[in-house]
């Protein structure tokens, strides 16, 4: 990670309540193959030296235990996020505002998406610089259909234009701001609140790239990590 001024910041928001997976603790703080699901993302991101700092957006009840996790980090700082994910990240962006060094760019990233690599971390910021708004996103694969009445197809949709949105997601910041300053409440992801206005790229993530919400997603991320590890 760059030591410095700030020209790139990641804003991870971590404040969820993991209700889909019914957890005491949240799914951040979930272990999978030894260490929280978040030590794995924050280890992308401090390998990487396209991001400057993180800003880390977390639950007021569990504020000690993500401080811990965090300080083992350089440049990484907790804040204080919301009741949902896009409160969380336009809180990130107060905090940005406040402490007045503006990035070039924001990157946003899943707390839950701890298979992301450096590479595609790099590759994102770098086509930012150039485009100003883009997201990771894959191809889908599967044949998709729209449901009608009494769980039937209504009609087949054409896949060949589809695609599947993941995260990091990177915006200069003014365009990211503007975003949440006139975007619609619940949204769900930063893409849709930037597309209305401006063009949001697509750059090719990974199909490992996944995020972490039920407990098939653990086991798979177990069996990734794992492979990684032994090389």
């Amino acid at each position: 990670m760059n030591l410095g001024s700030a020209k790139v910041t990641a804003i991870i928001p971590a404040a969820g309540t993991s209700t889909r997976m019914g957890l005491p603790i949240p799914k951040p703080l979930l272990e999978v193959s030894g260490r929280p699901i978040l030590a794995w993302t924050l280890d992308a991101l401090s390998q990487s030296e396209a991001i400057d700092d993180v800003i880390l957006m977390v639950p007021r009840e569990h504020e000690a235990t993500f401080e811990a996790l965090a300080g083992r980090y350089k440049n990484v700082a907790v804040s204080i996020g919301g009741a949902s994910r896009q409160e969380s990240v336009r809180l990130g962006l107060e905090a940005i505002s406040r402490r007045g060094l503006i990035p070039e760019l924001v990157l946003i990233h899943d707390a839950a998406r701890c298979l992301v690599t450096p590479e595609i971390i790099r590759r994102s910021v770098e086509r930012a610089r150039v485009c100003g708004a883009l997201t990771v996103a894959i191809p889908v694969t599967d044949s998709i259909a729209e449901a009608g009445e009494g769980q039937t197809i209504s009609r087949p949709i054409d896949r060949s234009r589809l695609w599947g949105i993941q995260t990091p997601q990177v915006f200069r910041y003014e365009l990211i701001k503007r975003g949440h300053d006139e975007g619609r409440e619940g949204a769900t992801d930063d893409a849709s609140l930037v597309s209305p206005f401006a063009t949001v790229h697509l750059e090719r993530g990974d199909v490992q790239n996944l995020k972490v919400t039920t407990q098939m997603d653990l086991i798979i991320a177990e069996q990734i990590l794992r492979a990684r590890i032994k090389g």
